[in-house]
């Protein structure tokens, strides 16, 4: 009779996630993750078919779970339109820090087949939103589309917190976005 074990696909995320964040794409084993959850390493296929398929899933969840936090400290904020930004950039950057390495190896390694601009819709919507809302206010101008500039600030954003040489302080104040005071 098989063992049945309670919620075994959430605790295959959460030490695949571990070993994601503290050793890297490389050092998550099916073999090993399967030994870890005392499970065997047929078990794991029943949940999920390869690496990279639990490897996205960690990735999707987390990824949710920061776009979701982000849009309710924005939504639930009276702040100026720099620190609703700064707010986004931070979430970008703390999912950036634990991911980096992982998007690069299964970049590298799968081409077009692990990249997504679908991924980035939920964080431009925000930003859009933002962009529209302090406009309207009065309280900022800039002379593109808010579309446009959206995805320009966000993929400006992700830029630098993976060069880390440019601070935020120093991307908004390249922004030509004009502060109405």
């Amino acid at each position: 009779m098989p063992k049945i074990i309670s919620n075994l696909k959430e605790e295959l995320m959460i030490k695949g996630k571990d070993i994601l964040v503290n050793k890297g794409y490389n050092a998550l084993n099916i073999r090993d993750l399967a030994k870890n959850c005392n499970i065997g390493i047929g078990t794991f296929y029943n949940y999920y078919q390869n690496k990279d398929e639990i490897v996205r899933a960690i990735i999707k969840t987390d990824w949710e779970k920061i776009v979701r936090e982000t849009h309710v400290k924005i939504l639930n904020s009276n702040e100026e339109f720099k620190e609703k930004l700064y707010t986004i950039y931070d979430g970008i950057y703390r999912f950036l820090s634990n991911y980096l390495d992982t998007f690069m190896v299964m970049v590298s390694a799968g081409g077009k087949k692990h990249r997504s601009d679908k991924i980035l819709i939920p964080y431009e919507n925000i930003l859009k939103d933002i962009l529209v809302l302090h406009k309207e206010k009065g309280d900022i101008s800039y002379d593109i589309s808010d579309e446009k500039l959206a995805k320009l600030i966000l993929n400006n954003i992700i830029y630098i917190c993976r060069d880390k040489s440019i601070t935020f302080d120093d991307f908004y104040l390249s922004l030509n976005i004009r502060i109405n005071k």
